[in-house]
């Protein structure tokens, strides 16, 4: 039997995840970081869950691209997790379509965080409306925006705890552990990168 255990118990369209072993990866914060070329479809609809214990205020945890200068990161900005989704117009002008969404409580440093970020998330009422949302969830607690990005054009491929190259100095790379990166709608688990840069593993407790 495989020394990883997955159960996937599909109720419709919704697939909830049970992952018996760890994929634990330790960053420095000054040059790691994790590249995956993920083969999850891009497009409007994800949902990604993760572990993680920050040993500082700020840094990047995942960062995504596309084409249209698309593009879609989870950081921490001042002790506060945050989710921005930027969905311009193919030419860059007019109104875009993003979501920017940051959580009102400070994270815990060196504590461990429950974490899901998603887009474009059907959901329905208690009457029955079907709506759109797209946001974060932090240790069990919500913060969304209702509505559909329309038109989002985010590649699988993907970093973890910052990129080659900083992308801006305001969000360093992150120092701390991410774990048990998994992408719901598919039940894809996330233990090899395809390229990485001084990273370390967890230790077994």
């Amino acid at each position: 039997m495989s020394a990883k255990l997955l159960l996937l118990l599909c109720i419709g369209a919704r697939v909830t995840i049970f992952v018996a072993t760890e994929a634990c990866f330790v960053m420095n914060g000054e040059d790691s970081w994790l590249y995956f070329n993920s083969t999850v479809k891009g497009g409007d609809v994800a949902h990604y869950k993760l572990k993680f214990a920050s040993k500082k205020d700020n840094g990047l945890i995942f960062y995504a691209q596309g084409e249209n200068r698309d593009f879609e990161a989870l950081f921490l900005n001042r002790g506060k997790l945050t989710y921005f989704l930027f969905n311009p117009t193919d030419y860059g002008t007019g109104s875009t379509y993003g979501v920017y969404i940051e959580c009102t409580k400070k994270i815990s440093k060196n504590y461990e965080h429950d974490v899901e970020f998603y887009r474009n998330e059907e959901f329905k009422t208690d009457e029955g409306i079907t709506y759109y949302k797209s946001g974060i969830k932090l240790d069990g607690v919500e913060f969304k925006k209702i509505g559909y990005s329309e038109g989002v054009d985010i590649e699988p491929q993907f970093f973890l705890g910052g990129t080659k190259e900083n992308i801006t100095t305001e969000v360093p790379k992150f120092k701390g552990i991410i774990k048990n990166f998994i992408e719901e709608t598919t039940g894809q688990i996330f233990e090899k990168a395809t390229f990485e840069q001084d990273i370390q593993a967890c230790e077994k407790s």
